[in-house]
């Protein structure tokens, strides 16, 4: 069963950080029932680049844009050396498990963590689920 959070539901303050050794997990909580990641579809948007499994979509609706851009935000205010998941305000990478070749127009993505780089910096995963 693939659960996908509602937009125009997204709580910031239901989004919980779990620190471990080289990650950091996000969970979102909906009442009784715990989420592991953020999942979302992404509707209108344009495959950029498809390199080694991971790819690069331009985001056309602006609703999700200021949705994904909230929680970057919030992840930038609790996370020291956090490099944004979204480029150029339009733009993001998901790494593709599934090799997704036709999507009816929707991607299912989650947000999955934060993974340590060279032990200096955060960068978020990303993946199609």
């Amino acid at each position: 069963m693939i659960l996908i959070l509602k937009e125009d539901k997204l709580d910031i303050n239901r989004i919980k950080i779990k620190k471990n050794k080289n990650c950091i997990k996000f969970t979102y909580n909906i009442d009784n029932i715990q989420i592991i990641g953020l999942p979302f579809q992404i509707k209108e948007y344009v495959k950029k680049e498809i390199y080694n499994n991971i790819l690069l979509i331009e985001l056309l609706n602006k609703k999700q844009i200021e949705i994904l851009n909230k929680i970057d935000n919030f992840i930038s205010s609790k996370i020291d050396n956090y490099i944004s998941f979204i480029i150029d305000n339009k733009y993001i990478k998901i790494k593709d498990h599934l090799r997704i070749t036709d999507t009816n127009g929707v991607i299912n993505i989650t947000i999955n963590s934060l993974k340590r780089i060279n032990d200096q910096y955060y960068r978020t995963q990303i993946y199609t689920i």
